[in-house]
Formats: C-alpha cells, structure tokens, sequence
C-alpha cells in the first residue's frame, strides 16, 4: 500500500527542465521554478511539488518535525493566494503548515501563522488559501505535523499574486563623485535612482563589500587608512528588496596623515642619471643614498609623483649628512604640476646651499598650491658638475 493509503499505479515523474525557465508575470507563479527543502525521503525531490504531473509529490526525509520546502519566484510579487494539493486519491490528513516569504532567501517573515491544512479526497485532496498582500520572491512552507504519515508530503503548491507585473529592480544610480577626502574618511555623492515602488537605500560598495548604507544620494566612509588608494561604487535597493546595477566607479587616494613627507616611496623619474644613483634614492628613507644626474649638462631635473593632486606648501632637500659631503651651492628652482604635462613655478631658481654644519638640508617654502608632481630644477652646483640630491620630501605646509 502507498502512503497514500490507497493502492495506485506508480507513475513516473516528469523528467527535469533542462536550465531555469525565466519567472513567470501571471497565472501559477511557482509552476517549473527552482525549489529547495530540508531533506528529502526516498525518490522524492521538491521539484515535484511544481511540475505538472499532480501524482507526483516531494516528501521530507523521516524524523521529528519540523520540516520545510521553498520555491523561488524568480522575481519579487504581491503574493496574495497559495494552493496546496495531495495525490487526488490519498487519503484524508491533516498537516501543519506555516508560510514564510522571504525578498533576498536569507531573511523570511511569515506571511501566515501556522494552521491546519485539511486535505479531504471528497474535495480534490487541495487547500486553498488568501494570504496577506505580501511582497516576496521566496515562499516557504514550515509544515510542522501530519496526521497521516510522520513526514512532510507536497504534491502540488501553487503560488499566485494580485499583480501580474513582477517588481523591477530600481535602476543603476549615477554620476558618482568623490566630494571630499581627508586621511581617513571619503566623501561621495551621486543622482538618484528610479524605481517602480520606490527606492528605500543605498548601498556603498568598497571592492564588493558593503561599507556604508543610506537613504539619501550621499555617503561618508570613514575608517580608512591615509595615503591608501579606495575604489567605491553605490547600488540602490526597492521595498521588495530588489537590487540595482552598480553605479560608475570611482578610485580615489585618501590624504596623508597632518605634516607627512608626502613624497616617500612614491614614484620618481628624472632627466638622467649616472652609474647606480637613480631618481628612487631621493624617496626610499636612506640619507646616504642619492640621485646624481649626468655630469656637465645642466639643466636637470628629478620629480615625484604624490598619486593624486594634493596641496603642497613645503619642501625639504637634503644630501647625505656625511661629512666627506663639503658645503656646495646649488641652484635650484621648483616647479609643480597636475597633469604631468604642464609645470608651473612654485619657487624660482635661486642658490641653496648645502652645509654639513647645519645637516646639509635646505628648507624652501611657499604659497600653498594644488600638485600632483614636484619637480626640483638644477642648473648649476658648485660642488660637482651635476645635479645631486639624497632627499627630497613635500609637505602641506
């Protein structure tokens, strides 16, 4: 005899769809989607429970209840009706079943408390019951007793919704900015997204994860570590739990921490150099290692690049503090730019001279202005007929 208390012919399931079938707009909603369960018995998978053969049916592994079966929608609706059916020629039993939903299939609230499904062959072996206007792209149904097999059995559930129109994620929000940055915060700001129920929030993204969360069109991320480069995108979410495409994405630098050397390790070219005393020297921290242009070519130069357009209003340059280091005079100008291209004269070329006495450094300042790259000119040297500098370092102010 079958579960079912009746002797029936087994009939043999439908074969699987090949691939997922797109969400339907109307009529049965769960017919052909994807399902899940907490267990399986035997050779009865939860995908019985929406293919189109009503003898076959799912049923929960044995063991203590509770038990439960899912179906994904595909797409977020107004789920307002369920039906469940049983083999038509089963007999009379009584299961307890509470329905969940659930926008995203992590979090499910329940739609209808836990209650009696009376399922009677007289009336088709189907329950059928309205539900409270729910949105939601996941139902679940917890079935906690059956009074005519010690496990959970489905046959057929049928989802249906008071809207045939499933609810669309909002669109990609725009324009993405970056509005402000200090050394461990980022400032961003973007144009709202469109939605056919309404936008509830934003998410900030930082490389995928999920930094900050808002209801308006702008953000501060704060935590951050200074001089460290961040890439952000924002997504916008519906009521139904939908979520957008990501925006544009931005990259940006964070500000170096209050009186920095701006300039340390970052990249460095140069006019030329000789032997082993290339550009790099003048950033790496090593007072006794230096840049050395070509001998006998004046002008020449060596450059920074900050990593993005900061305000400068201070540099310091040294040679090594070595006392085989005589005192020599270079002249020297230094000049900034934004764009690598275009350099515009922060101090002009005047004598430095370099004293072992006094630590061999020469300390310049100047009106506060907006660079990317610091480029220290030399056109003359009294003490070698070459450029030649062990340090060089930026700062604010």
């Amino acid at each position: 005899m079958l579960k079912g208390q009746l002797a029936l012919t087994a009939v043999r399931p439908t074969p699987p769809m090949v691939g997922t079938p797109p969400p339907p707009t109307g009529g049965n909603l769960a017919a052909g989607r994807p399902t899940s369960a907490s267990s399986q018995g035997g050779g009865f998978p939860a995908s019985n429970a929406v293919d189109s053969n009503a003898s076959s049916y799912w049923e929960s592994g044995g063991g203590s209840f509770p038990h439960w079966w899912q179906v994904d929608l595909g797409a977020s609706h107004q789920v307002n009706k369920l039906v469940v059916r049983l083999p038509a020629g089963w007999g009379a039993r009584t299961q307890t079943i509470t329905v969940q939903g659930s926008v995203d299939g992590g979090s499910f609230s329940t739609i209808a408390p836990a209650a009696g499904f009376a399922f009677d062959p007289a009336t088709g072996n189907a329950v059928t019951r309205t539900l409270p206007t729910t949105t939601a792209r996941h139902i679940r149904l917890s079935i906690a007793g059956n009074t005519g097999w010690p496990a959970a059995q489905l046959a057929q559930v049928e989802v249906y919704a008071g809207s045939t129109t499933p609810d669309n994620p909002p669109t990609a929000p725009g324009g993405l900015t970056v509005t402000g940055r200090t050394a461990t915060s980022v400032s961003l700001a973007w144009t709202a997204s469109t939605d056919d129920t309404g936008v509830t929030g934003y998410q900030v993204r930082q490389g995928g994860a999920v930094v900050a969360t808002v209801t308006g069109t702008t953000a501060t991320v704060s935590g951050l570590s200074a001089s460290t480069s961040y890439t952000f995108t924002v997504t916008a979410r519906d009521a139904a739990g939908n979520t957008s495409a990501a925006s544009n994405t931005v990259t940006v630098t964070t500000d170096a921490p209050a009186n920095a050397d701006l300039a340390r390790g970052r990249p460095t070219t140069e006019s030329s150099h000789v032997q082993s005393y290339a550009s790099g020297n003048v950033v790496d921290g090593d007072p006794n290692s230096y840049w050395e242009s070509a001998n006998s070519a004046f002008p020449q130069w060596v450059q920074v690049d900050l990593g993005a357009t900061r305000t400068v209003g201070r540099v310091v340059l040294k040679l090594p503090p070595s006392s085989a280091w005589g005192s020599r005079t270079q002249t020297i100008a230094v000049q900034g730019s934004t764009d690598g291209g275009s350099f515009g004269t922060l101090v002009a070329a005047a004598g430095r001279t370099f004293d072992p006495a006094t630590g061999n450094q020469v300390l310049l300042t100047f009106s506060a202005a907006q660079a990317r790259y610091v480029r220290i000119t030399v056109t003359g040297n009294t003490g070698w007929p070459a450029g030649q500098l062990s340090t060089l370092e930026v700062y604010a102010s």
